[in-house]
């Protein structure tokens, strides 16, 4: 009867349910960005109906479906349910989590060394829990299958957007000769760069377009593409990428144009968002080609056709879009490959 509700329980917040051949034990998972987060449930009363061999057998089951599945990264939480939790405190593989369930008092306990949370599903848990695994109320559960009900916005990416499209209507509205204006204090223009140190221009030449054309091809590639690539990457990483991208593809156009005496200068967010394409495209080379809907084949087509309209047109930065493609693949193996890595580390960050 516990392993129908908690089976019940879990499917209701999105999980999906797998069964062994042998009975005690339950695994519910969820996938986020091709990565599995697996929770193993052992059902045991009396604390002995699985040994430490036989746990570590599931385990490396387990794991080892998911990774023949494809699955990028796996995230293990191990739930052991019990009238004996004294016995159990060294059943769990070692370096791996663990959570115990007191079925004398209907708590759930959590040992010192072990994860305060995992993908949000303690709260609701612990309630689920304490009601005798019933579903008396709607238990409170913050998980990734939760999250994804409707459309996830990127904060960071909605804001830079904003700000281009508000730049964009204060130039037009107060200035009477825009070109001027924007050229004098803010395109990127490589002889006030070096010869006049503003290098302020690095920066604020993304955030300045030269009609509403421009501007519209820009945002609507930058909210898309860079919705996506901020949830992916988190707040902080994301606007690290936006910039040094930016700043990056800048530096390479003014140098292309000082190395051919060119006496252009350039505004516009494409550069940046030239990484955020690279970024996404590093993104998916790491998961083996998909994410969701995305490609990596249907993105480079997309970047290689970008890359010869901007050859074959006049008053394009290739350059820019070529140096800020480079920095944003490069930087997503070095921001996504570390995020990777700090998963686990993101589970105890609470405690």
């Amino acid at each position: 009867m516990m392993i129908e509700s908690v089976t019940q329980y879990f499917a209701e917040r999105g999980f999906t349910s797998m069964r062994g051949n042998e009975e005690g034990f339950l695994v519910n998972y969820i996938y986020s960005n091709q990565e599995a987060y697996v929770l193993i449930h052992f059902f045991m009363p009396s604390g002995d109906e699985f040994t430490t061999g036989k746990v570590w057998q599931i385990h490396q089951h387990i794991t080892s479906h998911f990774f023949l599945q494809g699955t990028s990264q796996v995230h293990v939480l191990h739930i052991f349910y019990t009238r004996h939790p004294e016995l159990l405190h060294h059943l769990c593989p070692e370096g791996e989590s663990f959570w115990l369930v007191d079925m004398n008092i209907n708590r759930l306990i959590l040992f010192e060394d072990q994860p305060s949370d995992f993908i949000g599903i303690r709260q609701g848990l612990e309630d689920f829990i304490l009601a005798g695994f019933t579903r008396q109320r709607n238990y409170g559960m913050n998980t990734l299958a939760g999250s994804k009900k409707g459309i996830q916005t990127g904060i960071c990416n909605v804001i830079l957007v904003a700000v281009n499209v508000l730049i964009f209507v204060v130039f037009s509205l107060l200035a009477a000769d825009t070109q001027n204006i924007i050229l004098q204090y803010g395109a990127l223009y490589w002889p006030a760069v070096f010869n006049d140190h503003e290098y302020y221009r690095l920066i604020t030449h993304m955030f300045l377009h030269g009609g509403t054309d421009h501007l519209l091809s820009n945002m609507v590639a930058l909210f898309f593409i860079g919705n996506q690539v901020e949830l992916l990457l988190g707040k902080r990483k994301y606007l690290v990428l936006y910039f040094i991208s930016g700043i990056l593809a800048g530096t390479v156009s003014i140098i292309y144009n000082m190395i051919n005496s060119t006496d252009t200068s350039s505004i516009g967010a494409s550069g940046a968002i030239f990484g955020i394409f690279g970024a996404m495209l590093g993104i998916l080379v790491i998961n083996k080609g998909r994410i969701k809907d995305f490609s990596a084949r249907r993105l480079g087509l997309y970047i290689i056709l970008s890359i010869y309209s901007g050859m074959t047109s006049q008053g394009i930065d290739n350059a820019a879009h070529v140096g800020g493609l480079l920095a944003g693949l490069i930087l997503a193996f070095i921001l996504y490959r570390g995020s990777k890595r700090q998963h686990k580390e993101r589970e105890r960050e609470n405690r």
